[in-house]
């Protein structure tokens, strides 16, 4: 009887041990996954980069905004700077408001430009009622000779634009051997980035779509493009049907 009880008690005895162990382990486990280390119960944005954004909670840096930003709820591109002036200068001038468009005079290397603000997206810079749309973000700075315009790219770089629409214009419609760049034929003129890494830069894109016959009998559209560097006035690029050579413009 007394082996018994003897054996018993060594039984709860060691039973009590073995369940103060496990509670030991799972507290030091707790602390563990608490500390700074990368663990598994590492809070989400508990990290910044070098602007202060959290990736891990979906923030990155917006040069152009100069701010951290979630790309799917604000659009890097937006030209809040050009903006900004927009407004400024609407609220400097007196008497009626509701009558003025928001739109900006400037004078760029001698000629004289405006920038309508068309939407939250576009911005469409006229020049020589040459008319050229954008959704870059755009920038001025004062110069010795006046103000400079200036593209923000996706690199976080800025562009320069010493080219305007009505001269982008000319040298496309010379390359692409148009008559003329308006509505009538479809001749539209956007500002955009191009290229890719290091070879990023801004360029007027002006595209164009003409009644043609193939092989002189045969009616068909043809989609004719060219690029314009805004900075150089170089033609980059033109894109032509492979078979344009068979064509005669109507």
């Amino acid at each position: 009887m007394k082996k018994r009880l003897n054996a018993l008690t060594f039984g709860i005895v060691l039973v009590s041990i073995i369940l103060a162990l496990a509670v030991i382990s799972a507290q030091q486990g707790n602390q563990g996954g608490n500390g700074n280390g990368n663990s598994v119960g590492a809070l989400v944005g508990n990290d910044s980069d070098s602007h202060g954004c959290k990736p891990s909670a979906g923030y990155s840096w917006c040069a152009s905004l100069q701010e951290c930003i979630r790309p799917w709820e604000t659009n890097c591109s937006y030209g809040k700077e050009v903006r900004a002036q927009i407004k400024e200068q609407i609220q400097a001038l007196k008497g009626n408001i509701t009558q003025l468009k928001q739109q900006l005079k400037l004078k760029i290397h001698g000629e004289n430009i405006t920038i309508d603000e068309i939407d939250n997206e576009t911005l469409q810079i006229i020049t020589d009622k040459i008319n050229a749309k954008t959704g870059l973000n755009l920038t001025t700075d004062q110069v010795l000779n006046g103000t400079a315009l200036y593209a923000w790219l996706s690199n976080g770089e800025r562009s320069e634009i010493k080219i305007m629409p009505g001269t982008a214009s000319e040298r496309a419609i010379e390359r692409l051997r148009l008559k003329v760049c308006n509505e009538s034929n479809n001749c539209t003129i956007m500002l955009k980035e191009v290229g890719v890494g290091n070879q990023t830069r801004v360029a007027y894109e002006i595209s164009t779509q003409e009644n043609s016959r193939v092989l002189f009998l045969f009616k068909n559209k043809m989609i004719l493009k060219a690029q314009v560097d805004a900075e150089t006035g170089d033609v980059i690029s033109v894109k032509k049907p492979w078979w344009s050579f068979l064509t005669k413009t109507d």
